[in-house]
């Protein structure tokens, strides 16, 4: 195992006996790959090197709205969404659905018309994840330069 701990996180590796082999710095830089090293995190896997991401929840949403095509949807979403609702937690993105179908229950009864929340992707790999894939192999390549003897 290997624990990267300290400002950016906490990270725990594992994967192989010698995780210091697994992170050295490759040749092909195409190598270094956030969503397989995510794989090997210990505990709580590869969704702790996940955070919710606002940008990709109003997206969906915007998306959502373009797809729909139904007059006056635009404008009720601009003011339930991105008027007074809070977008930077999931559970402010859930509130503003939750709020939208209060207010608007005609869209969802008379046309079938849902944000569907439960299958949007709206996390990102954490810039702190990210940093540490980062850091690990060049701070193992400067452990390396290290232990070699001087001339």
């Amino acid at each position: 195992m290997l624990v990267l701990r300290g400002d950016l996180g906490c990270w725990s590796f594992s994967r192989v006996e010698d995780m210091f082999d697994f992170f050295r710095e490759p040749e092909d830089v195409a190598r270094m790959d956030p969503a397989y090293w995510a794989e090997k995190l210990v505990p709580g896997g590869r969704d702790s090197a996940k955070a919710y991401a606002a940008e990709r929840a109003a997206a969906h949403v915007l998306q959502t709205v373009a797809g729909a095509e139904r007059p006056g949807l635009s404008h009720d979403v601009e003011e339930v969404f991105f008027g007074d609702a809070d977008l930077s937690t999931e559970n402010g993105l859930r509130e503003a659905v939750a709020r939208f179908d209060e207010r608007f229950p005609h869209y969802a009864i008379d046309e079938n018309f849902r944000f569907p929340v439960d299958t949007w992707d709206l996390h990102r790999y954490s810039p702190w994840f990210l940093l540490a894939c980062v850091v690990l192999p060049w701070a193992i390549g400067q452990y390396d330069t290290a232990l070699v003897p001087a001339n």
